[in-house]
């Protein structure tokens, strides 16, 4: 809803009732991110993974924050810490190819992207993961198609749809303001 300051302590409390729970860490990192306080995001993040290096939420949701504070280059190596598999290959994600758009690595965002897209054919794949990636790369009205298939598919990522900062590129976008309504977001 965009009630930042009040998210932030929620978080905070939280955390000081279980402090070595690793989401508490993430939740509190999280709020900050949302609230775009990027740079203060990192803490929480990096005191998750000290106290589990494998915990690979710790490592994509720093990686998102290194992605808005336009370091691309250690983001990707976090993104690719917290979705590898046993293969020690990270898996398809639209955020892995969000942050290869980001670093001007157009040709990997590009297969990744089509390697989601496959996936997505035989599996569930977040459709609002596919609408962020088309945001970032100015393709507004494939993001916005895919944020409507978020929504017809009940996609439970898209509570993050008002706040969010890869989808700063569709806030003037009517569809998108149409969806916010729906979703009673847009007060």
């Amino acid at each position: 809803m965009g009630r930042h300051e009040q998210a932030i302590a929620e978080a905070q409390r939280a955390h000081e009732l279980d402090p070595l729970n690793l989401l508490t860490h993430t939740v509190v990192g999280d709020t900050l991110f949302y609230a775009r306080r990027f740079e203060s995001s990192l803490t929480p993040y990096r005191k998750c993974l000290e106290l589990d290096p494998t915990f690979g939420a710790g490592h994509t949701d720093l990686a998102r924050s290194l992605e808005q504070l336009g370091r691309t280059n250690e983001a990707i190596v976090e993104f690719v810490r917290g979705t590898s598999g046993p293969d020690g290959l990270p898996r398809p994600s639209s955020g892995l190819a969000i942050l290869y758009a980001r670093d001007g690595r157009l040709n990997d965002a590009r297969a990744t992207m089509q390697a989601v897209l496959e996936l997505s054919q035989k599996q569930f794949v977040s459709p609002y993961g596919i609408a962020s990636y088309y945001a970032v790369i100015g393709d507004n009205d494939r993001a916005l198609d895919w944020l409507e298939k978020a929504y017809s598919e009940r996609d439970g990522t898209l509570v993050w749809l008002k706040v969010h900062p890869r989808l700063d590129g569709l806030r003037g976008e009517p569809r998108f303001r149409d969806l916010l309504a729906r979703l009673q977001l847009d007060s």
